[in-house]
């Protein structure tokens, strides 16, 4: 609680009092969601906020969705700014079931997480172990995987803006002379931009391109593989289902993305808007493999915590394909 007095200012000096009241040592979150990607979803964490004088403080959390559970743990030490700065420790097991793999992976983890001007950089050394199956072949992949991120955001707000713009740029990789079952280099860039038309309407553009170089495609995990499909990439097509497949018809991965998205949205009343969106991607072998493409319409409602987005899509690439239904919550940006 800041408190300023300026009537018994004297020359340019404004006596300023400040009580703090310490916060509770510890934190609970918890909560429920659903979306079309993962289904029904929970998550239950808890936060030992101060363990020592210098800021040194542990997290844990759990996620249950209909295709994947994990269970994390955190030790993080603010550095340099502790408002932006920290090193974290961490040790996580998740298991997925997709339409497309079943997975079990273990992940220890060092990140170093700093501001620099107005871009977020994350540095990380990941050693993990995965078991998989998918397109019916299984496998067990260990990567020993420095991994780069850098991040930036325009905007007055990330919930939801008139005007603004996201980045995202990560490379990652590993090398079998490191210890790692094969050798491979990522690189992966996320962009989405939104642009007021006039007092009612927003143009939304998004885009997402990776690309890899791999020795030995068969022995990179699906957690390391690209695929397409779903609320936040080709809306038509459910999650993680697009993408080269095998002998067998069935769905591996592959070794490149690219997803693009044009979507107009108009407000009609108050919080509630309507939109139209065309999108087209897909996982890929090749830069030339043909892209698929979906269209549709979608309500939207603008709620504290981000938009509400309903939306009815058609895979334009599958006319056997019924209209599907994608829902999702969040923050624009």
């Amino acid at each position: 609680e800041v408190s300023a007095d300026p009537k018994h200012a004297q020359a340019l000096e404004v006596p300023v009092a400040v009580r703090l009241t310490a916060r509770k040592p510890s934190r609970y979150t918890f909560g429920l969601g659903y979306g079309t990607d993962t289904g029904a979803r929970g998550q239950l964490g808890w936060e030992r906020r101060y363990l020592n004088a210098d800021g040194h403080h542990v997290r844990a959390e759990t996620r249950v969705s209909e295709i994947e559970k994990s269970l994390s743990a955190s030790y993080l030490i603010p550095i340099r700014d502790p408002r932006t700065d920290q090193l974290a420790f961490s040790a996580t097991y998740s298991e997925g079931d997709t339409r497309t793999a079943d997975t079990e992976l273990r992940r220890l983890a060092t990140s170093r997480t700093v501001a620099r001007g107005d871009w977020r950089e994350i540095l990380s050394l990941n050693l993990q172990n995965e078991k998989f199956v998918v397109g019916g072949d299984a496998g067990e992949s260990t990567l020993l995987m420095p991994d780069a991120q850098w991040s930036r955001s325009w905007g007055e707000s990330r919930v939801y803006t008139r005007d603004g713009a996201r980045l995202v740029l990560g490379l990652r990789g590993a090398a079998d002379s490191l210890g790692s079952d094969t050798d491979f280099v990522q690189t992966r860039i996320t962009a989405k931009w939104i642009e007021d038309v006039g007092t009612r309407g927003r143009v939304i553009l998004r885009g997402d391109v990776g690309a890899s170089r791999v020795d030995d495609f068969a022995k990179l995990p699906p957690s390391v593989r690209f695929f397409a499909g779903g609320d936040r990439s080709v809306r038509g097509y459910a999650f993680d289902t697009l993408g080269p497949t095998n002998a067998r018809g069935e769905v591996i991965g592959g070794q490149h993305l690219l997803v693009t998205s044009v979507e107009y949205e108009h407000v009609v009343y108050g919080n509630w808007a309507v939109a139209a969106f065309y999108d087209a991607g897909n996982a890929l072998d090749d830069f030339t493999d043909p892209l698929e493409k979906g269209a549709g319409l979608g309500l939207r409602w603008k709620s504290p915590v981000g938009q509400v987005r309903i939306d009815v899509a058609t895979a334009l690439s599958d006319p056997d394909k019924p209209w599907r239904l994608h829902l999702n919550v969040g923050p624009d940006l």
